[in-house]
């Protein structure tokens, strides 16, 4: 993936932990199981994640319970899918940055 840059309180990401954590989280039923996906962001203070497909140009936020198991409900771990980083950013991360600060990463 390119190298993106990312507004606080978002930041660049590639911990292996965080794509380990979300396998262990998912049901068989989740939105996001068995997708191909890379880490590329987190936001740092929420449990909130941004992963990408690996073999599309998609993109899924991630609310991580670190329940460290299987969450039965499908539902969780939350998720959002964008279809464009471009999509995520406007939607997101640009409102994110309003409330937070104006500082880049």
């Amino acid at each position: 993936m390119q190298s993106e840059t990312f507004l606080n309180p978002w930041q660049s990401s590639n911990l292996e932990k965080f794509i380990q954590e979300l396998q262990k989280e998912m049901c068989e039923s989740h939105l996001l199981f068995g997708a191909n996906l890379e880490i590329v962001a987190r936001r740092r203070d929420r449990d909130e994640y941004l992963f990408k497909y690996i073999d599309e140009e998609k993109y899924a936020q991630v609310h991580l319970t670190w329940r460290g198991a299987i969450e039965p409900d499908p539902f969780w771990p939350v998720t959002t899918i964008y279809d464009t980083i471009e999509q995520w950013k406007t939607e997101i991360m640009i409102p994110n940055n309003l409330r937070y600060g104006s500082e880049t990463e």
